[in-house]
Parts: C-alpha cells; sequence; structure tokens
C-alpha cells in the first residue's frame, strides 16, 4: 500500500465520500475512485464499510 492509498484509507475510514476526501487531499475524484478500488482489491474487502475495520485490525 502506498502513502497515498493509506491516506485515503483514513479518510474513507472516516466516512468521508470521495468528492471530499479528493478536495481535502487535492486529487480529482477520478483518483480517489482509483485508489478506493485498489484498496478494496488489496484488501480483499468487498465494500467501502469494511475498510474502516480493515484499518482497525492494522493499527
Amino acid at each position: 500500500m502506498t502513502a497515498r492509498e493509506y491516506d485515503v484509507l483514513e479518510l474513507v475510514a472516516e466516512g468521508l465520500q470521495n468528492k471530499h476526501i479528493a478536495g481535502r487531499l487535492h486529487l480529482s475524484v477520478r483518483t480517489v475512485e482509483t485508489h478506493v478500488a485498489r484498496l478494496l482489491q488489496r484488501t480483499g474487502c468487498g465494500e467501502r464499510g469494511e475498510l474502516a475495520a480493515y484499518l482497525s485490525t492494522t493499527t
């Protein structure tokens, strides 16, 4: 997982939508969508909500 993907993961875990994550990290919404898709693939999570649980188990 890249540092930027981890940044996105933390914000997804906070419940932010892609649009708000993009604004906070100064990225395009499409880039955030790509990061979220990669995070789901890498973690084996089926949906965004599961990413928060994944983050809590890794920290």
